[in-house]
């Protein structure tokens, strides 16, 4: 890359974490995610993601009212609501419970803490290739971590944990550090994932699987 075009590129860049080290370059509705590296003296861009908002493949295109089907609304399928089924409750599974389990818990294993894990912190690696989680307007406002099969820690763009998901059939639960469940992320048909609030309100999504086999439910 020309030093000249990376100085009318910097103009455009809005860092997204607080290491600096991962980008976003808005062009038009399109949000791109990117980093630099550097070979021989010579600077070149590497694409971490692509976030692109869409009215149609994601729901019925007003905001907050995106269908869920059935099976996947924890309203109606109680083999996806924590509150019914014991097994996807870390209150009640300690195997899944970051606070009681020590395997998943980034705060006891640095091995799945990206603060101390720097192959695992998109923040300092360029080719970090995890989901990360995105708002209504297409920003980024955390990524996640796999923990065990069935389970992904989740953390905001500083890599402070706040929060992890549990495996529920084809669903994922987000809970809150105290297991208290808050939301959960039904499949959008592109790899990727929407997140709603137990209430059913959409209030983010992501485009990529946040835990690889979903059939290992």
């Amino acid at each position: 890359m020309e030093s000249n075009a990376r100085s009318e590129l910097d103009l455009s860049l809005v860092p997204v974490s607080s290491e600096n080290g991962v980008f976003v370059f808005k062009a038009g509705r399109l949000r791109i995610f990117l980093t630099f590296g550097e070979n021989s003296g010579e600077e070149y861009i590497l694409l971490v993601d692509l976030a692109l908002p869409s009215e149609t493949p994601f729901g019925d295109g007003s905001r907050g009212k995106h269908h869920i089907p059935h099976g996947s609304d924890p309203r109606k399928n109680m083999v996806v609501d924590p509150s019914r089924n014991m097994m996807i409750d870390p209150r009640r599974n300690m195997m899944i419970d970051p606070n009681r389990n020590v395997m998943i818990d980034p705060r006891r294993n640095s091995m799945i803490n990206p603060q101390k894990n720097s192959l695992i912190d998109p923040a300092r690696n360029s080719v970090w290739d995890g989901a990360f989680l995105f708002n209504q307007q297409s920003s980024p406002k955390g990524f996640f971590i796999r923990a065990s099969e069935k389970v992904a820690l989740q953390f905001d763009m500083s890599s402070e944990f706040d929060g992890f998901c549990v495996l529920a059939d084809k669903n994922i639960n987000g809970f809150d550090l105290s297991g208290r469940w808050t939301s959960f992320f039904v499949e959008n048909g592109n790899d990727g994932y929407n997140q709603f609030d137990i209430s059913g309100q959409w209030i983010g999504f992501t485009t990529k699987r946040i835990l690889s086999n979903n059939s290992a439910a």
